[in-house]
């Protein structure tokens, strides 16, 4: 995903990588936690304690000690072949890497591309039921 971010950005160093590696993952957690699912990836869970990772509200309780720890799930872009998605994560990024002139118009492109995920069948696991309700 990296790879494919800094090509769109047209950047060629390495002295960006941990940056926009950073917000790659920022830009598939934000579709995950929007409800998307992103294709050919896997999410894990993993958790800390008794470090609050920053941003991370999510607890659960250690069944060994018994001590509350914060989770945070991430995922595994680096399967990621899903052009649709890639497309939005590189929007993300743009959106956040610096201060892009045109910021506004990315982050409505941005929300334009996660609206379209999210009603497309096949991107979302809002459960097993998709019918209607009628009176």
């Amino acid at each position: 995903m990296l790879k494919e971010a800094k090509r769109a950005m047209g950047i060629t160093g390495s002295m960006s990588d941990g940056e926009i590696a950073r917000l790659c993952e920022a830009g598939a957690q934000d579709l995950t936690t929007r409800g998307v699912i992103l294709p050919g990836t896997v999410a894990f869970t993993y958790a800390e304690t008794p470090i609050l990772v920053p941003g991370t509200t999510e607890t659960e309780t250690d069944p060994i000690t018994g001590e509350a720890r914060y989770v945070e799930t991430v995922t595994d872009t680096s399967t990621l072949t899903d052009n649709w998605c890639m497309r939005a994560i590189i929007t993300y990024v743009k959106m956040n890497f610096g201060n892009p002139p045109n910021q506004e118009w990315l982050q409505q492109s941005y929300e334009t591309q996660l609206g379209q995920l999210m009603t497309t069948s096949g991107y979302t696991n809002f459960g097993d039921d998709d019918s209607v309700a009628t009176e």
